[in-house]
């Protein structure tokens, strides 16, 4: 099967954060900090009180506004960004952080990345440094980013936009081939619950990491219901997801397929596609035999 995959990411800020805090290291005299910004002790001094102030500004506020000055592309800021996030991207970005294994193999697969920004510019800033990255270490990929009016600044009208763009973008994705995976690692926890709900039953799978886990396998949802958790655990041979076994049980080829190639871009060596199906760890199994119990 050709496996052609597409990502969603939701971006919060949090490449914001770890900068700011990496700097106000660099200016303290850490030298070592200061390598990995690219920038000197002075530099970080110089902007040490504006990266902190943006990386927890509201939405519309004052110190919102500055980032995009503060960020522009020469700038300090964004140096010590772009090289933080380059030299260490599970500890600079929680969303890269997400997709280490897929950007350790240049996102083999993956012929879309699709990043949602919050209306703001500490939001703007955060998914431009990430997909300036994404195009540098996947140049293959074509890495969008769209920003979603009224996200972070009116809640039920920004959520519903999210839900709106996630969406459409799945039909249209879905109309030229792609199985769809869903980063949900990025933004507060309700905007990943409108694009799961948005996602449902059209997307293949979704999935998530803590910023703070870094060598921890990231957590992987396939989106499906009771009844395709059961053929799927009762497909199992072996270690390995039987496509003709689950297609005789009545899966339809296009969810199994595309389920089966968003696993295997998210992380290649747990799952590997074979002339039989999909080889996956024993935990899934586990996960797919708890849901189908619970169903019942």
């Amino acid at each position: 099967m050709e496996c052609r995959a597409a990502h969603l990411v939701l971006v919060g800020t949090s490449i914001l954060r770890n900068t700011a805090a990496m700097i106000s290291r660099c200016a303290s005299g850490d030298q070592g900090a200061c390598q990995t910004l690219g920038i000197s002790c002075d530099e970080a001094s110089r902007v040490k009180e504006r990266a902190e102030a943006c990386s927890r500004a509201r939405p519309g506020s004052r110190e919102d506004k500055e980032c995009r000055d503060l960020y522009a592309r020469g700038e300090t800021a964004w140096k010590a960004a772009t090289s933080y996030l380059a030299l260490y991207p599970q500890e600079a970005s929680a969303e890269a952080n997400a997709m280490t294994r897929v950007i350790e193999g240049g996102c083999r697969g993956v012929g879309t990345v699709k990043l949602y920004a919050s209306d703001s510019d500490a939001g703007r800033v955060a998914a431009e440094i990430l997909e300036d990255y994404l195009r540098q270490r996947c140049p293959q990929t074509r890495v969008a980013r769209e920003d979603v009016p009224s996200l972070g600044r009116e809640m039920w009208e920004g959520l519903a936009n999210l839900a709106s763009l996630v969406l459409n973008d799945i039909k249209s994705l879905a109309s030229e081939g792609y199985s769809v995976a869903l980063n949900l690692t990025g933004g507060f926890k309700p905007e990943a619950a409108y694009a799961l709900l948005a996602a449902w039953g059209r997307a293949h799978i979704a999935y998530y990491k803590h910023e703070a886990f870094r060598d921890e396998e990231v957590v992987v949802l396939p989106i499906i219901d009771c009844r395709e958790a059961e053929v799927l655990a009762r497909a199992e041979k072996g270690g390995v997801i039987v496509f003709d076994e689950a297609l005789k049980m009545g899966f339809e080829r296009w969810r199994l397929e595309g389920i089966a190639c968003a696993l295997h871009t998210v992380n290649p060596s747990l799952y590997k596609l074979t002339r039989e199906g999909l080889e996956v760890p024993q935990d899934a199994f586990k996960t797919l035999q708890h849901v189908s119990q619970a169903c019942h």
